[in-house]
């Protein structure tokens, strides 16, 4: 087997590509559910006002009117008989794909939403939860899912499926007293940390963090104004101490500081340091057979103005050696 052969790049798919790889097919069910969560959460968050999509029949004097005559089981099958004719996207026969999705789902939720509201007019409370449970009337669930089966036979599987998730009841957990570990004030105090110290003991009745309260909880009174020499004496605090200049001098302390050099010193050793570097120059200008020659060594200030010299004669300069060593070294170009 060759090795050496070149491997075939991998080919990313697009975003577009796999659109129009998905086009004609029908949509899942957990895609079509949460599609229809979208939409409720969308018109939610654009406010409590009209819907733009609602039944006729929801409207204040229609509803009074369906709250007197009509029962609820014929209302519903005039809601998704409504709706049916205003939209045929919900009774076609087509599959729903991801095109014909956008045009189902807001009609859908729409419908959804105005079911539940009926319910709400005619009873004056919210639909059971489904499973509807033992000794709940479940005469308005039968209705739905009648009228939905009747009107929209051929998507009826996911309308009903949505139904009955979107109005699914909560699950609500419950755990045995004592299962669970205590929270809030009937959790236990803290352990102490290995190594850390004592909490401090002291009045429980007495607020921590509380400013102007005395021990005994009320207004702390202002203390009397005294002169510090009727003040009662403090041995520890009121003791002399020595002034920053006057501490006592250490071991560490005996070694004076260094007297610093005279101006007319610094002069001499700078003259002296520029006549160095002026014979190395000479020399090297004078005997072509010289490519190099190492100065005394020195600090590193007399060290910069021999560099500058070199550097304005047309020399190279360089610092050789280590610590007390460190001297110039004069090169040609």
């Amino acid at each position: 087997m060759d090795t050496n052969q070149p491997t075939e790049p991998t080919v990313e798919i697009t975003k577009k590509q796999r659109v129009i790889a998905a086009r004609g097919q029908e949509v899942n069910v957990d895609y079509f559910l949460f599609s229809c969560l979208e939409q409720e959460r969308l018109e939610r968050a654009q406010g409590a006002g009209t819907p733009p999509l609602q039944w006729p029949g929801l409207t204040s004097g229609a509803t009074q009117q369906a709250e007197v005559t009509q029962p609820f089981e014929s209302l519903v099958s005039e809601l998704c008989q409504w709706y049916s004719d205003r939209f045929p996207e919900l009774t076609s026969n087509r599959k729903i794909d991801h095109e014909q999705l956008v045009e189902v789902v807001p009609a859908f939720v729409a419908m959804c939403r105005d079911l539940a509201d009926l319910f709400k007019i005619k009873s004056d409370q919210n639909l059971p939860a489904l499973p509807v449970a033992a000794g709940i009337d479940r005469s308005p669930w039968d209705a739905i899912e009648g009228a939905i089966r009747r009107f929209f036979s051929s998507n009826s599987h996911l309308f009903l499926r949505y139904l009955s998730w979107a109005h699914g009841a909560e699950r609500v957990e419950e755990f045995v007293p004592g299962s669970r570990p205590p929270v809030g004030k009937y959790a236990p105090p803290p352990l102490p940390r290995s190594g850390s110290r004592d909490a401090r003991t002291g009045r429980s009745d007495r607020l921590s963090g509380s400013k102007g309260k005395g021990d005994r909880g009320g207004k702390h009174e202002k203390p009397e104004f005294r002169t510090r020499n009727e003040r009662p004496s403090r041995p520890d605090r009121d003791r002399q101490r020595p002034f920053k200049n006057h501490k006592e001098q250490g071991p560490q302390q005996e070694h004076k500081r260094r007297p610093r050099k005279s101006d007319e010193e610094t002069a001499k050793l700078t003259d002296k340091a520029m006549a160095e570097v002026n014979q190395a120059i000479a020399t090297l200008r004078s005997d072509s057979s010289v490519q190099e020659i190492t100065l005394l060594p020195t600090n590193s200030f007399y060290r910069r103005i021999q560099h500058q010299e070199i550097v304005d004669a047309g020399f190279v300069s360089n610092s050789v050696g280590e610590g007390a060593d460190r001297a110039v070294k004069i090169t040609r170009k």
